[in-house]
Order: structure tokens, then sequence, then C-alpha cells
């Protein structure tokens, strides 16, 4: 039972700390380059391409979808609020 809570503590502490990097809007920057960069979309849960200007921008920014989907994906099927059921009776 230890070994689970401990496991548990882990995982929301590193939830917590993934937070803010991919639940951050996309940020394009503020140069005129276009760079092919990925970034988290919480709403869909997914991870979306899109151009970076190459400076300014924030954390939600990933070079491949690998690295996106690795560190923002996982991140909300772990803090996934608890669904509610119906309990249907026949």
């Amino acid at each position: 039972m230890k070994l689970v809570l401990i496991c548990m503590s882990f995982v929301l502490t590193l939830a917590t700390a993934l937070d803010f990097r991919c639940y951050r809007l996309v940020k394009y920057g503020d140069c005129k380059g276009h760079y092919k960069q990925w970034s988290f979309r919480p709403s869909d849960k997914k991870c979306i391409e899109f151009d970076y200007s190459g400076c300014g921008g924030n954390g939600n920014r990933f070079w491949t979808e690998f690295e996106c989907v690795w560190y923002c994906y996982a991140l909300t099927i772990a803090t996934a609020p608890p669904r509610s059921y119906r309990n249907f009776y026949y």
C-alpha cells in the first residue's frame, strides 16, 4: 500500500511540474522565421504543428510530435479528473 501511495505522489508531483508547459497557449514568437514545431492543445488533448518564428514563444513548443506526446499527452491521462458514471437500475 505504501508503494502505491509513493507512486501516486510521484505521478502527481511530476504532473504538477509539467502542467505549466503543456497548458500554456501557443505563442508563435516575435521574429520572421518559419520553423515547424509542435504544441499541445489541451482542449483536444492533441499535439498540433505550428510555425514558430524563431524567437520568443514559451515552453509549450516541442521539436517533434513524439516529444510533445511524451511530455503532455501522458500528463492528461495521469491528471484526468475521475469520470462520473450514472447508476442504471433495471
